[in-house]
């Protein structure tokens, strides 16, 4: 069977794939169904990554504002474990993370070069360029914001007890790492007075999203939260929580497929690449 025969064999869901942009749209049919995962579970990984490669460059239209807002988004995908989470991030934000990964691998050889520098030729320490949390917490996203060199930063995850089950929503201060997580979404703003503290966190016009996936065991209490619920932090959510696909049979056809030699995928990459390196992008 060739590779069209079987991928049109692949049935989808009622995701609205056809909202997306066609080049975007093809990548994510193509994740879908080399992972065997629902279509809302690889629509909802490229939503979130298409809004952190984004965000920093463009406002989104608003009838809020004249000058647009935000198009920071709050991705929220309730998906079992071992079902394809982290795979479909993988092919969504394969450009970003290498990107990430890269800057990251730079800075920490320009810090460690800079601490060995005689105190009379020090300067500026370089400036962190981390922009993907996995694991994080309010007060370390503020802190990495405030300092970093990025402008646009994503919470990106496939284990989202990181974020439900982690010390932000499971402390005292809940309620006030909602607030943060809420305005950092909407408005890409801080202005954080911290006690005895030498650096207070404060930026302006800087953006950040929310890309969690989470088992439903871990996000059932969350989503019964009152406190989540009332406070607008579940409000801000694009929800999705499809049922995982039947298994299905590895034969030598499907084995000998290659995703990363896929044409439509490269297309997407090629156009995330081009996003990220290009300083201003008018179309």
């Amino acid at each position: 069977m060739k590779l069209e025969k079987i991928f049109k064999s692949f049935e989808g869901d009622e995701y609205p794939i056809h909202a997306f942009p066609l080049v975007i749209s093809k990548a994510i049919r193509k994740t879908a169904f080399y992972h065997n995962v629902p279509l809302a579970m690889a629509g909802q990984a490229y939503m979130g990554e298409m809004a952190y490669i984004a965000q920093s460059k463009f406002d989104a239209p608003s009838d809020k504002s004249e000058d647009g807002q935000p198009c920071s988004l709050f991705v929220l995908t309730i998906f079992p474990s071992g079902e394809g989470k982290d795979v479909c991030k993988n092919d969504a934000g394969k450009i970003s993370r290498k990107i990430d990964s890269e800057n990251m691998h730079n800075f920490q050889i320009e810090y460690d070069n800079w601490q060995y520098l005689p105190k009379k030729e020090k300067r500026e320490p370089p400036k962190n360029p981390i922009s993907v949390f996995k694991k994080a917490t309010t007060q370390g996203i503020l802190s990495a914001m405030a300092s970093g060199e990025s402008n646009s930063f994503i919470w990106s995850t496939g284990e989202g007890a990181y974020l439900f089950s982690g010390y932000s929503l499971k402390s005292e201060t809940v309620g006030e790492s909602l607030s943060i997580l809420n305005d950092l979404v909407d408005t890409g703003k801080a202005n954080n007075i911290l006690k005895n503290a030498d650096n207070n966190e404060y930026f302006d016009n800087k953006r950040f999203s929310l890309d969690i996936s989470v088992q439903d065991i871990i996000a059932k209490p969350a989503l019964h939260n009152d406190l989540l619920r009332e406070q607008g932090f579940l409000a801000r959510v694009l929800f999705a929580a499809p049922q995982p696909l039947p298994h299905k049979q590895i034969t030598m056809e499907t084995r000998a497929i290659k995703p990363h030699e896929d044409e439509d995928l490269k297309n997407y990459w090629k156009l995330c690449e081009k996003i990220l390196t290009t300083p201003y992008m008018k179309d």
